[in-house]
């Protein structure tokens, strides 16, 4: 029995280690452009509150993916 769930561990061991990886870099992804919302919000004459909703339709996205 305890054969089978080293084996088990060792089929998963790589996945469980770039889960933590990905997430990070999603995490990442997604606040890296609120540095870029008022160079955005000036560029492009819009007022930064509007702007800001590109992050809210990132995060509006995600949620959602998690549930598909």
């Amino acid at each position: 029995m305890k054969n089978n769930i080293e084996e088990t561990i060792g089929k998963y061991l790589p996945i469980l280690m770039i889960l933590p990886l990905a997430g990070l870099a999603e995490l990442a992804s997604l606040y890296s452009i609120q540095a870029l919302l008022p160079k955005l919000s000036e560029v492009y004459n819009i007022p930064l509150n509007q702007v800001g909703m590109i992050l809210s339709a990132e995060v509006g996205f995600l949620a959602l993916a998690m549930f598909i």
